[in-house]
């Protein structure tokens, strides 16, 4: 069995790799989630040749993702080794040694032609029966909506119906109302008639006066002193005075 080559030997080199898609994973940078992709079991695909350190961990690109890989996916991929930067900038996240920054020799970030070689089965089932399990909740989610949206569909009807039961009874009672002979309305007299009648009343008010004046002064000629009223003459032949 041949013993590991180092990444270092092929420094410079760009290369056609082979191996297995470990775990998915990520770390913060600027605020932001950076996603991962660690690839086991690293060889080299022209000859089988073992490459230490056997695994490596890249960035999760757009043309991993436009892949389809999967966890346990056996996959190709070409890359250039060069010197490149790796491990924590940040001390609490870098306590191991293996894990602080440093520089190191291994394939590039920028990696193309990548090819889905094989998948496992067992992996291949546990995936099977996530998308199912997906597919049976968006489905249940669907369901739900649509319960949801009949449930009110039926109390817009329900509504409605009631709306339109009591605009009939206020049909039906303003049809009746219709049906009732109005009582006949007095109708105002000409315009003239409030003059004339003033003028009655005016003649009435001065009739009274004009009889009540002639009252009094008739009152007033009965009740004059005596010594006013005139004498009657004695008759002739008559020597007797005349009584008082």
């Amino acid at each position: 069995m041949k013993a590991p080559l180092t990444l270092r030997r092929l420094h410079g080199g760009v290369h056609r790799f082979c191996g297995v898609v470990d775990r998915f994973g990520g770390f913060e940078q600027a605020g932001q989630l950076k996603r991962t992709v660690c690839i086991r079991n690293l060889k080299l695909a022209d000859n089988g040749q073992t490459l230490a350190p056997d695994h490596w961990w890249f960035k999760l690109r757009l043309e991993w993702t436009e892949a389809g890989i999967q966890q346990g996916d056996t996959v190709l991929f070409t890359a250039k080794v060069h010197r490149c930067t790796k491990g924590w900038s940040d001390p609490q996240q870098g306590r191991a040694p293996s894990h602080r920054r440093r520089q190191v020799v291994g394939p590039s970030a920028t990696v193309r032609d990548i090819v889905v070689t094989g998948r496992d089965r067992r992996d291949l089932q546990q995936h099977t029966l996530r998308t199912l399990a997906e597919e049976v909740e968006h489905q249940q989610h669907l369901l739900q909506m649509a319960w949801n949206a009949k449930q009110e569909s039926d109390e817009r009807c329900a509504l409605m119906q009631a709306e339109l039961e009591v605009l009939s009874q206020r049909q039906m009672q303003a049809t009746v109302i219709g049906q009732i002979p109005e009582p006949p309305r007095p109708q105002a007299g000409p315009r003239h008639g409030a003059p004339r009648l003033r003028l009655l009343v005016s003649s009435g008010v001065a009739l009274g006066l004009g009889l009540a004046v002639g009252s009094a002064l008739r009152a007033g000629d009965l009740h004059q002193a005596p010594s006013a009223l005139p004498l009657p003459k004695a008759a002739a032949g008559s020597g007797s005075p005349v009584p008082r």
